[in-house]
C-alpha cells in the first residue's frame, strides 16, 4: 500500500513558535503563529499553542489516517555550533552562568548574557522539539508511521523564500540576527 506523507512543521524555538501541516501534494493545509492565539508579540520561550488544538486538526484533514505517514519536521539541527556546545559544556548556559562575570564580550549587537541566554532557551525548545506533537499523534492515529526530522534554520528561512516565490528560477540570500 502506497503511503502519502502529511508533513507537520514546528518552529518550536526561543521566540515565533508555529505550527504547520503540509499536505501530500505540498499544499499547505494549516499554518499559524503561536502568538496569535496567545497576544504576545513574538511568543518568546512559548510553546506551539496550536498544539492543542492538533486533534481537531487532524479531524479535519481530507486524509484517510491508515494511508497516511507523518513527518514532523523541526526548524532548527539538534547538532550544535561548536560555540554553543563549549559554553552549554562550562555551564554558562544556565541561570547562574548567565551571570558569571568576566566573560569576553562577543563581537555582536546583542550582550553576551542576552546571546547566552537567547541559546540557552534555544537548546532547551530543541531539546524537547517535538514531544507534545509525537503524544498528540499517538493519541490522535496511534497506528500511523511518524519520523522526526531536523532542518538547518536558514536553510528552512531561504526554502520558505524560495519555495513560495513565483519564479522558476531563484536565488536566496538569508541575513539572520
Amino acid at each position: 500500500m502506497n503511503r502519502d506523507t502529511l508533513y507537520m512543521g514546528l518552529a518550536v524555538t526561543y521566540h515565533d513558535p508555529a505550527l504547520a501541516l503540509i499536505g501530500p501534494d505540498g499544499e499547505v493545509l494549516f499554518a499559524e503563529a503561536t502568538e496569535r492565539y496567545l497576544q504576545y508579540k513574538r511568543a518568546l520561550n512559548a510553546e506551539p499553542d496550536n498544539l492543542y488544538q492538533l486533534p481537531e486538526i487532524l479531524q479535519t484533514l481530507p486524509f484517510v489516517p491508515e494511508r497516511v505517514s507523518v513527518g514532523v519536521a523541526l526548524n532548527w539541527r539538534r547538532r550544535r555550533p561548536l560555540y554553543e556546545t563549549t559554553v552549554a559544556a562550562l555551564g554558562i548556559l544556565r541561570a547562574d552562568g548567565l551571570l558569571r562575570p568576566g566573560l569576553k564580550e562577543l563581537r555582536s549587537p546583542l550582550p553576551n548574557y542576552k546571546l547566552h541566554h537567547m541559546m540557552a532557551c534555544q537548546r532547551n525548545a530543541i531539546a524537547k522539539a517535538g514531544l507534545n506533537a509525537v503524544r498528540l499523534l499517538r493519541e490522535c492515529w496511534p497506528g500511523v508511521p511518524a519520523r522526526v526530522v531536523d532542518f538547518d534554520h536558514h536553510s528552512a528561512h531561504a526554502a520558505s523564500a524560495c519555495f513560495s516565490s513565483p519564479f522558476d528560477d531563484a536565488a536566496c540570500a538569508v541575513i539572520d540576527s
